[in-house]
């Protein structure tokens, strides 16, 4: 029996748009993604024996079954690897569900890597990156993390030089959108959304945060507003505070500001935290 625990970061969406529709329904994206210090813990343990998969979780929503992203992550490394081991998987959540922060996403991905490295590394690089795709579109990015440009699916890679480290506020309403049902409602808009992603990757080039802030956008933004009104709201009052970037993250429903220091992120969150009325998060973290 051996054990691992790996740190699944969450990523936020540095910018995002969609750029075709697949015969088989998936959007093509064009998306440049951050891994941030927000993470899950995950802890694998495997076994000789007959194949078998178990889960637990430290929350009680949390689908301990095919539905969940770490089981079909190593059902996929089971299939590929070719040998049969017993695994289990314990999962200790802290970043928001239906947040737009590629939670279920990051498991997926420290279970392929967790797993891989634990049992000797049976599958290469392109293998491991093969089942990656196969289990989701941002477990790919989880798998290398870091600032990526990520095309297609979420399966065409490019790395790009690091971002300066900046400190994050999130804000999580108390409420989650289903990632169908934002990317549904956003055909339905036919939006002309098309970023000029030359300018995106300059700005990044340059480690220059305002001014990616300024030439940047989330196509998604628009269609998360329109189910749930009330994120106008929540994203002007994260622009008030003197934010570098302020951008809700995948379909949302968080939005996230970064700041140059901690102490001007200090100051916002003290104004904002005293702006809220109901149980929305503010969770403090950073970019990677």
């Amino acid at each position: 029996m051996k054990m691992i625990e790996v740190e699944a970061p969450a990523k936020i969406n540095l910018s995002l748009e969609i750029t075709g529709i697949r015969d088989d329904g998936y959007h093509l994206l064009k998306s440049v993604m951050q891994s941030i210090s927000l993470s899950d813990n995950i802890r694998i343990t495997i076994a000789d024996g007959p194949a078998a998969i178990r889960l637990t979780a430290n929350q009680p929503e949390i689908p301990l079954d095919s539905r969940n992203t770490c089981y079909r992550a190593a059902e996929h490394w089971l299939e590929k690897c070719g040998n049969s081991y017993s695994i289990m998987i314990d999962i200790e959540k802290h970043i928001p569900s239906e947040a737009g922060l590629g939670g279920g996403s990051a498991d997926a991905a420290a279970v392929l890597s967790g797993l891989n490295d634990l049992a000797g590394s049976p599958l290469n690089d392109e293998e491991l990156l093969a089942a990656a795709v196969k289990t989701g579109a941002d477990v790919p990015f989880c798998l290398r993390g870091g600032t990526a440009l990520c095309e297609g699916i979420g399966e065409i890679i490019t790395s790009l030089s690091p971002m300066p480290i900046r400190p994050l506020l999130l804000l999580k309403p108390d409420f989650g959108l289903s990632t169908p049902a934002v990317f549904r409602e956003s055909d339905s808009m036919k939006q002309s959304f098309l970023l000029e992603h030359d300018q995106i990757l300059a700005a990044i080039d340059s480690g220059d945060w305002r001014r990616l802030g300024r030439v940047s956008g989330n196509v998604l933004e628009a269609a998360a507003m329109r189910i749930r009104p009330e994120l106008t709201a929540y994203l002007e009052l994260m622009k008030s505070f003197d934010a570098e970037m302020v951008m809700m993250s995948g379909s949302g429903t968080c939005i996230y500001a970064v700041y140059e220091n901690e102490t001007t992120r200090e100051k916002a969150a003290a104004n904002i935290s005293r702006l809220l009325d109901h149980n929305e998060q503010l969770i403090y973290t950073s970019t990677k």
